[in-house]
């Protein structure tokens, strides 16, 4: 499938975004996770766990959607 030149810088651009947004997923997952060790309470043990979670689904959406990215540039070559 032809993609236009437009489309492909595009998704370049996605892509360059995606990249810098995984590693700070991580990072914030780790946050979380220390925040969650640190507190006291069960409230907030189970929120800052709940907030880990939510970042490492996060982590997950991001590498999934650099995969199909980078699938469409692959196809974009044949």
């Amino acid at each position: 499938m032809a993609i236009s030149k437009k489309k492909i810088k595009e998704i370049k651009e996605i892509i360059e975004v995606v990249v810098l947004a995984i590693p700070r997923e991580i990072e914030s997952h780790k946050f979380y996770l220390r925040a969650a060790r640190r507190s006291s309470g069960e409230e907030s043990q189970k929120l800052f766990h709940d907030l880990a979670q939510e970042e490492k689904e996060h982590e997950k959406k991001l590498k999934n959607l650099l995969s199909d990215l980078k699938e469409q540039l692959v196809d974009s070559k044949k």
